[in-house]
């Protein structure tokens, strides 16, 4: 191969591009972009000057068999590239299935606790609204649960043989006859004595349902 260096500054300069350009042309040939490794001679230099510039000519030489023996380990090394590119490629496809099985198993998780939540609040709602509409002044416990079922949560008073009940937000407030008392969104009213009819089931900033409670009765 010939590698040619034009209108050099010098001589010095002219042959290092020279070199330069002939082992362009070399990789060109052989299909070679790493050339490191591969012994590179210079047969021959040919030199002339052109006013003060200088053109130089390179005759540059490699062995054939050095040339198949760099192709064959640049190609090995091509190919372990390559595998390890297909090996990082497989990891982060695995990656990402195992990512959107987790994100489809959360969401499906998700969407359980949505409905179980919307059957609680629905059931607590529901308890609300039937106990405002239903539980009256005097009634037994019996028919309490005979009308609402099952309470949320039970409050013991009166030694522990009274006990309140509660439907969704608000306490049924039993007196020591065990008959409903008035409805409360606090079972504070079973803490203290209710004597005063002005002031039962009114702590605090709770809201009072015993003026409603005296009308259903």
């Amino acid at each position: 191969m010939v590698g040619v260096a034009s209108n050099a500054a010098s001589i010095e300069a002219g042959r290092m591009h020279a070199f330069e350009n002939g082992k362009r042309e070399i990789m060109n040939f052989t299909q070679i972009s790493n050339l490191g490794g591969l012994a590179i001679k210079t047969q021959m230099t040919y030199e002339e000057k052109a006013g003060n510039k200088y053109n130089v000519y390179r005759l540059m030489y490699v062995d054939y068999e050095d040339i198949n023996s760099l192709k064959k380990k640049n190609f090995e090394q091509t190919k372990k590239n390559y595998d390890r590119y297909q090996q990082k490629q497989q990891q982060e496809l695995n990656f990402k299935k195992n990512a959107i099985n987790i994100l489809s198993k959360n969401k499906e998780e998700l969407a359980r606790l949505d409905q179980e939540y919307y059957k609680y609040a629905s059931n607590y709602q529901m308890g609300s609204e039937k106990a405002l509409r239903y539980v009256k002044v005097g009634m037994s416990r019996l028919e309490i649960e005979s009308l609402l079922g099952p309470p949320r949560s039970i409050q013991k008073h009166y030694f522990s043989y009274v006990y309140d009940l509660k439907y969704g937000k608000y306490w049924v407030i039993f007196n020591s006859a065990d008959t409903v008392d008035c409805l409360s969104t606090s079972k504070s009213c079973v803490k203290v004595s209710c004597n005063n009819d002005n002031s039962r089931c009114t702590r605090g900033t709770d809201v009072s349902y015993y003026n409603k409670m005296t009308e259903l009765k």
